[in-house]
């Protein structure tokens, strides 16, 4: 891998939580070059704008999250295996932000008979 590869993946491993945990809006130039020790100069170099930066960590993260689930997928033949599965790799996920509790536990009742609402 080259320099350049390396440091452009660096830059995505260090923003994509700014923008997952601050927003778009809230997540600065500033913050992204602390974050990466770069200047400004050193992230425009590999990304033409905050908002290719944004879209790529979004990517990138994504791509995080949903290795997560294939591998815990992985294996399982019965459809509620994999479906529990699914809940852990998003509640693993999840457990930086202090919603996957609530987030599991909706998800369980929202499942079960008689609690979900019918428009």
């Amino acid at each position: 891998m080259s320099k350049g590869t390396q440091t452009r993946t660096m830059i995505l491993e260090r923003s994509a939580p700014l923008f997952n945990q601050q927003g778009f809006f809230g997540a600065s130039l500033s913050d992204i070059m602390h974050a990466t020790g770069l200047e400004k100069g050193g992230i425009y170099n590999h990304f033409a704008s905050k908002e290719q930066l944004a879209l790529e960590a979004f990517d990138y993260a994504f791509s995080l999250h949903q290795q997560r689930v294939t591998n815990l997928l992985a294996g399982k033949r019965h459809g509620a295996s994999q479906g529990l599965g699914a809940i852990r790799a998003d509640c693993s996920s999840r457990s930086g932000r202090g919603d996957h509790r609530r987030w599991a536990s909706a998800s369980y009742s929202c499942g079960r008979r008689g609690t979900h609402r019918r428009d």
